[in-house]
């Protein structure tokens, strides 16, 4: 892995190998600065998130790490903010003066691809009631962000919801 021009690593794995995978990366010689993408849940509760950040943060720099969740990449979740943002008719209108209520539906089976297993541990309450809809509810009812520049999407504090 050794050059001078830029790196990024995009990995969507099972959280048990993120450890081994993060190790193996650094003795491979990444580049500090290199971007890395972690799709997918990123440890299975508190205490191995911690672990986790912990591990990252001694080998990567926070500012080349991306904690991507599948469902926050889907093309249609990404459209809300577009829907939102860069809409003329919708921007000025999409605040709590002009929308009463907010319903969101989950309407569809899921796709397991490959993930019956994940699934049937996890289930559906803690994948899509503890996670996803609750991200999708803070895209519709966030303020909005000064820009869509990385250091404000990354803020602590810019993104209320």
């Amino acid at each position: 892995m050794a050059g001078e021009d830029p790196a990024a690593v995009y990995l969507a794995l099972p959280s048990a190998l993120f450890p081994a995978t993060v190790m193996a990366l650094h003795e491979a010689g990444l580049p500090p600065a290199a971007a890395s993408s972690w799709r997918s849940r990123f440890g299975e509760n508190l205490a191995d998130t911690q672990e986790l950040n912990q591990l990252l943060t001694e080998l990567v720099p926070e500012g080349a790490v991306f904690r991507v969740d599948h469902f926050l990449a889907m093309t249609t979740v990404q459209n809300v903010l577009g829907s939102r943002l860069a809409n003329r008719v919708l921007e000025p209108i999409w605040n709590s003066t002009h929308i009463a209520e907010i319903e969101i539906v989950r309407d569809e089976t899921p796709a397991l691809e490959g993930r019956a297993s994940y699934y049937d541990h996890v289930g559906a309450l803690k994948d899509m009631v503890q996670n996803h809809l609750p991200q999708l509810l803070c895209l519709v009812t966030m303020e909005s962000p000064i820009t869509l520049d990385e250091r404000d999407l990354r803020a602590p504090g810019r993104w209320t919801c």
